[in-house]
């Protein structure tokens, strides 16, 4: 049970009781890396964030404006995934642009938003499920695509190169 909520602006933080900070620590060794872990369970007042994302967006160029980063896929951080998917935002757009050359920008960023849209919203989507079991609003460990429970772990995330295969 919650103890207290602090609203701030959009931000609602709740403290978390014992009870929560015990099934915090038994789950951090299972689902998180050990470091990580480690840390989780060292951390003597942990609290509780909620977190809301957005539905994936369906188009992330608009002439020549093309979003990357977090501004092209508004994902939750629970697949710690944001940083790297700017990454291969910006790979893909740049061996886009490389390909198509400066000359035909529109066919180059058609291609982009082909290629990285769903991606991008199979990512948000998948981190939006991982956030609901971690919080304990799913019971089931597996997503739309019937992936394994194990998989949903972040010692399981993906890497860079999982991706390369695209261009």
């Amino acid at each position: 049970m919650c103890v207290c909520i602090i609203v701030q602006g959009l931000s609602v933080t709740t403290k978390a009781d014992d009870e929560s900070i015990s099934r915090m620590h038994e789950e951090a060794s299972r689902v998180w890396p050990r470091e990580l872990a480690v840390l989780m369970q060292a951390t003597p007042l942990p609290f509780i964030n909620a977190i809301y994302d957005q539905d994936p967006l369906k188009e992330i160029v608009w002439g020549h404006v093309a979003l990357v980063g977090d501004a092209a896929h508004p994902i939750s951080p629970h697949g710690v995934r944001s940083t790297n998917m700017s990454i291969m935002d910006a790979d893909v757009l740049g061996r886009c642009v490389v390909r198509w050359g400066s000359s035909q920008v529109e066919d180059a960023l058609c291609e982009y938003q082909s290629i990285r849209s769903a991606v991008t919203a199979h990512e948000v989507l998948f981190s939006r499920h991982l956030g609901r079991v971690k919080q304990g609003l799913s019971a089931e460990l597996h997503n739309a695509q019937n992936v394994p429970g194990e998989f949903l772990l972040q010692r399981s995330i993906h890497k860079f190169e999982d991706h390369q295969h695209i261009l």
